[in-house]
């Protein structure tokens, strides 16, 4: 490996870091609201809720599922179909989805 091919690849990864960095700090607030709420807070271990971090829908078509939101308040069940008008995605906001379980 040459000298300029090792620099270019020591410039690459700092530029990775710092982009890591980046994210962290801007993830920082989603994470520590999610940490404030666990699972165990919003129901028994086996009831089936599985904690949401603001990603995609995270179940598939033909389930039916019931969502718990940042407030508290939790929904009935309701089809896949319903369930992707929903918002996924965290806005840091009280109806911002914590929790889900698969009913079907």
């Amino acid at each position: 490996m040459t000298t300029t091919s090792m620099r270019d690849m020591i410039y690459a990864l700092n530029r990775a870091a710092d982009a890591l960095e980046l994210i962290a700090e801007r993830l920082k607030p989603e994470v520590m609201a999610a940490e404030s709420l666990q699972v165990d807070d919003l129901a028994p271990r086996d009831s089936g809720w599985h904690q949401h971090y603001g990603r995609a829908l995270p179940i598939a078509p033909g389930e039916t599922v019931q969502v718990r939101f940042r407030n508290g308040s939790a929904t009935k069940p309701m089809s896949f179909n319903e369930a992707r008008t929903l918002s996924w995605e965290h806005g840091d906001t009280d109806l911002d989805i914590v929790a889900y379980r698969v009913v079907t």
